[in-house]
């Protein structure tokens, strides 16, 4: 959310985007989520299977199976509370990054996605990566014994059990043996985030 490619919010560049609400998102409504699609047929469908796919046309009668994916007024909500200040939320979330990149600057041993300039990025989460999985492993490490929370990369999809693909994606395998996402909370204090990357500098400097 709050993400482009093109001056295109990245929710607009497929027939179907889908946006999650849980607690530690951009915006939240406590969990549940949203999606979005220019396709009146494909809308259609998603109201109808979110709503235990009830029938349009005779009452306390289903015709597919459906879900109960209905989100409620309250959490509906506060999402749209926080939607009227999502341009100051990202603007901390960038405020964020630019401060982490700026006391990580002198180390060579991190590195930072590269965003292009075609980009605009949410920072949903800050993310850096190693030189390799060890030193990825020995600074998560140090910094919980400081107190600081990490949260590794995500595992990629194909090397879930429940998909049991052997399809290769190296590229993908090896960023999430190596990257790591910092404490990316929007109201963090400039001294919290110099006490994170001390930590990480202390280690690798």
């Amino acid at each position: 959310l709050g993400s482009t490619y093109n001056n295109m919010h990245v929710g607009t560049l497929a027939d179907v985007a889908s946006f999650s609400f849980f607690g530690n998102k951009t915006i939240t409504t406590g969990e549940g989520g949203m999606v979005a699609s220019s396709n009146p047929k494909i809308i259609d469908k998603i109201r109808k299977l979110k709503n235990q796919g009830l029938s349009e046309t005779k009452e306390y009668y289903y015709d597919v199976l459906g879900y109960n994916f209905r989100m409620t007024n309250i959490c509906a909500a506060i999402g749209c509370a926080q939607l009227e200040k999502i341009d100051q939320i990202l603007s901390k979330k960038r405020n964020l990054y630019n401060q982490y990149a700026k006391f990580l600057e002198n180390n060579n041993k991190i590195k930072f996605q590269k965003i292009d300039k075609h980009i605009s990025s949410s920072y949903w989460m800050i993310s850096i990566s190693f030189e390799n999985s060890q030193t990825m492993l020995e600074v998560r490490e140090r910094l919980k014994n400081n107190g600081i929370e990490t949260r590794p990369m995500f595992t990629p999809m194909h090397l879930l059990p429940m998909f049991n693909s052997r399809s290769k994606f190296p590229n993908a395998e090896n960023i999430s043996k190596i990257g790591i996402n910092l404490p990316s909370f929007p109201d963090l204090k400039e001294s919290e985030i110099r006490f994170i990357t001390d930590k990480i500098n202390e280690h690798l400097l």
